[in-house]
């Protein structure tokens, strides 16, 4: 017999993109430091997210600076957490922590979408990004990421005859 018939393999792919977007975007906010749920609820202190994001298409107006300034997408988003208050100098520091090309308008558009996301988070009673907010980019972004080359390497180390091999893979890799 069939694993699935025509018809439940057919509405399954026939929904996949919907639901491959809305969970893509639901994870994009969680980088963000922001609810993954498009709908904040009432009496929540923060502005209501819409199907492109928070703050009128954050997520979308993040993914396109990441784009056109081909920042590393991984240091930029853990770069997130450390942001100061002024959206000038946060952008500055953000486009450098992540290797960004650099231009005044590639500048200008990182700073208004950190605006953006500061209204949406709503800073701390002292003007500052909250701490809770810090820690959801930062639970959200994992702090090292181990990128092919690396894992390359240390299974190299790890294929050595010798213990100090495997002991030294298994010191890279924890």
């Amino acid at each position: 017999g069939e694993w699935l018939s025509g018809n439940v393999a057919e509405r399954t792919l026939s929904e996949f993109d919907a639901r491959y977007t809305e969970c893509f975007e639901a994870r994009m906010r969680l980088r963000l430091g922001l609810p993954a749920a498009t709908s904040l609820g009432e009496g929540s202190g923060r502005e209501e997210c819409d199907a492109d994001g928070c703050s009128g298409g954050l997520v979308a107006r993040w993914l396109q600076w990441l784009e056109l300034s081909r920042a590393d997408f991984l240091r930029a988003s853990r770069g997130l957490a450390e942001v100061g208050a002024d959206a000038e100098a946060a952008a500055g520091f953000l486009a450098e922590h992540a290797g960004a090309r650099r231009s005044r308008e590639l500048d200008e558009q990182l700073a208004s979408v950190l605006r953006s996301l500061r209204q949406a988070v709503l800073p701390d009673a002292f003007g500052n990004w909250p701490s809770s907010w810090r820690m959801a980019v930062r639970l959200a972004v994992p702090a090292v990421v181990l990128r092919s080359h690396v894992l390359r390497e240390a299974g190299k180390l790890a294929e050595l005859d010798d213990s100090q091999g495997r002991r030294l893979a298994g010191e890279f890799l924890t």
